[in-house]
């Protein structure tokens, strides 16, 4: 059993920029936040992830370090509560590669935002 606790903050589009589409920030564990983002490529693929970076190697290479889970059974939860969070945001389906075929488990995600006055936490503060 995994013991990674996760609660979506804010959601934002950006429908004129030509590779990142959607943002939506994650607060993991409720120490660490996190944008997870929708990405659109040349090839007219798109996925969402966490964003990542590249380093040039002494050879002139690159090398990519690619954010992830640790455990495919906490991302394919995660996604589910994802498409979840953004269905009830936007009342449609998402788009990019979710995991569709698996929904919520029992232990259904809290979403929620935190309050301007910097109080506890609640969903009167949601940007929708």
């Amino acid at each position: 059993m995994s013991s990674l606790q996760y609660e979506f903050l804010t959601y934002e589009a950006f429908p004129l920029d030509p590779y990142v589409k959607e943002v939506v920030q994650v607060v993991f564990n409720g120490a660490v936040i996190l944008p997870y983002q929708h990405i659109s490529m040349k090839n007219g693929g798109s996925f969402w992830g966490f964003p990542g970076c590249a380093a040039t190697l002494a050879d002139g290479s690159k090398k990519r370090f690619n954010g992830s889970f640790n455990v495919s059974t906490d991302k394919i939860k995660f996604e589910a509560d994802l498409e979840l969070f953004l269905k009830k945001k936007s009342g449609v389906a998402i788009q990019g590669q979710i995991n569709k075929d698996n929904a919520a488990t029992d232990q259904q995600t809290t979403f929620l935002a935190p309050k301007k006055d910097g109080g506890e936490v609640g969903n009167d503060n949601l940007p929708f």
